[in-house]
């Protein structure tokens, strides 16, 4: 697929437009000539260089200059990591050097887990919607029971969200992006100071296309994609040593399944007929045709199928609480959270023009979560979290 960009941001940059020169901070520093990534990934912020975790990180703003919008395109960047998933958007399923648990169903619980902002995503299909405006992702490979919990034996993906910045200087970007199917995409943040002591960060995504299969049964596109989402997010600093962020989520994401093929396996049409011996699968060329004598589509852009509402819908919504107070050498955090989504998914499991396999997933899941953590803060001998 082919596009057309735009990009706006609220500070300079030689590969954009600068509309006006308003500080940006970055996620990444310079040391010696060196970029160093700070991350989290021991739940305190530290240089990737120096934890004893095996971890891969790459910064938001990495991402948005490889317009990378997608969970798919994004885990590319990673090695020894793979992403699956079943429907369009959600429902996203990791595999950490070969760790996983490869399922249909919409309640199955991975060994790697995701995490946005220190909250756990516990349910597949709202994975892979929130990957916007960020600071930075961290992989962190092998077993993370011991500070992350349970079904993190595989590894953790960790989704951290650019903060409002507390004293800082209003900044912002907005990325536009057209091309052929339909492609119209967009992202936008902004985030400025409430007086002295609050700050504020609005951020939001669109991600739209056209279907890229013409289905020949029925006369309609298949695999349409019309997806929103937004975030906003509040920080007071209430005493130098005590500061609380409220962050609230949500959006949808409309679409359809992506096209499934049916090769011949017969010679002549019916079910009883002889096997098929004219495949010449490098091409997808072959006189055959399937049981009800429809013959293999050699075309990649047309599909058959009897589904004229190949849904595949997802609504998620969410809000977190975080307090962090300094208690003059100990840390203490407290973060509650709510998640709630749905998800509604048809397919045509078989690819044929007739009803013969139609299967369908529909989900409701609701979400607590509550952390109470004490924390050293790292300069002894001896670091410790409880």
């Amino acid at each position: 697929m082919r596009n057309l960009s735009l990009k706006c941001i609220l500070s300079a940059s030689a590969a954009s437009v600068a509309l006006t020169a308003l500080a940006m901070p970055t996620a990444s520093a310079q040391d010696g000539g060196v970029d160093v990534i700070f991350v989290t990934a021991t739940k305190r912020e530290e240089s990737a260089q120096d934890i004893g975790v095996a971890i891969s990180a790459v910064t938001g703003e990495d991402l948005r200059e490889n317009k990378i919008v997608e969970p798919r395109d994004l885990f590319q960047r990673f090695p020894n990591v793979s992403v699956a998933s079943n429907a369009t958007a959600g429902q996203l399923q990791f595999s950490i050097r070969g760790v996983n648990f490869l399922s249909f169903s919409p309640i199955s619980v991975q060994p790697v887990l995701v995490f946005q902002d220190e909250v756990v995503l516990n349910s597949p299909q709202a994975a892979g919607l929130f990957i916007f405006d960020l600071e930075r992702v961290e992989v962190l490979r092998g077993p993370q029971n011991t500070l992350y919990g349970r079904n993190t034996t595989g590894g953790a993906v960790n989704f951290v969200t650019r903060k409002p910045e507390i004293g800082g200087e209003t900044n912002g970007y907005l990325d536009v992006t057209a091309g052929n199917f339909g492609t119209r995409n967009f992202e936008a943040a902004v985030g400025g100071p409430i007086g002295e002591n609050s700050a504020y960060r609005f951020a939001i995504q669109s991600i739209n296309h056209d279907g890229y299969w013409d289905n020949l049964t029925t006369g309609d596109e298949q695999g349409e994609r019309s997806q929103t989402m937004a975030r906003a997010q509040f920080a007071t600093e209430f005493t130098p040593e005590f500061t609380v962020r409220l962050d609230l989520h949500g959006g949808f994401s409309d679409g359809g399944q992506r096209g499934i093929k049916t090769h011949g396996l017969f010679a002549d049409t019916g079910f009883g007929g002889a096997p098929c011996t004219d495949i010449d699968l490098d091409n997808l060329e072959t006189s055959c045709v399937d049981g009800f004598g429809g013959a293999t589509l050699e075309d990649n852009d047309v599909v058959t199928s009897d589904l004229r509402d190949d849904r595949d819908d997802i609504n998620a919504w969410g809000s977190s609480l975080t307090a962090d107070w300094d208690l003059g050498g100990p840390t203490l955090k407290y973060i509650s959270a709510f998640e709630y989504n749905d998800y509604d998914h048809w397919e045509d499991a078989a690819g044929l023009p007739v009803p013969f396999v139609n299967f369908r997933q529909k989900s409701d899941t609701e979400q607590w979560s509550q952390e109470l953590r004490l924390s050293s803060d790292g300069s002894g001998a001896i670091r410790w979290s409880a």
